[in-house]
Formats: C-alpha cells, sequence, structure tokens
C-alpha cells in the first residue's frame, strides 16, 4: 500500500550537509547543480569525512570538472 502524504513527507530529509538546495528532498535523492559550486562542494566532502571545511579545497575545472584536496 503506498505511503500516505503526510507519510511521505516523513520520508523527506529535514536538512542536508549539502545546503538548503537538498533540504526537503527524499533522503538519498542526490541534488543536480544548475551552476559549478565548489565551495559546497568542498563543505559536503568536509562534513562527510568529518573534517573542518578548511582543510578541503575544491577547484572548478575550465572543462567543467572539479578536483578536491
Amino acid at each position: 500500500m503506498p505511503a500516505s502524504p503526510p507519510e511521505r513527507e516523513r520520508e523527506k530529509c529535514s536538512s542536508s550537509p549539502l545546503g538548503p538546495a537538498t533540504a526537503g528532498r527524499p533522503c538519498g535523492q542526490v541534488p543536480v547543480p544548475t551552476e559549478p559550486d565548489p565551495d559546497g562542494l568542498a563543505r559536503a566532502v568536509a562534513d562527510g569525512l568529518g573534517v573542518p571545511r578548511g582543510k578541503v579545497t575544491a577547484e572548478d575545472l575550465p572543462d567543467g570538472d572539479q578536483t578536491v584536496g
């Protein structure tokens, strides 16, 4: 039996380490950025690794890739 609307709302993540763009999305759904966000990427990696944000760098490359260090 499918979940009712209030139950589906509870299944959504109330907050996300990836920032407000992902808040309210179903848990586990990967956000698709509309533009490069190296700072958001670095913040998400730092949060995921449990290290201070200052220890992680991210760079947007001309070919559209991003590197994290």
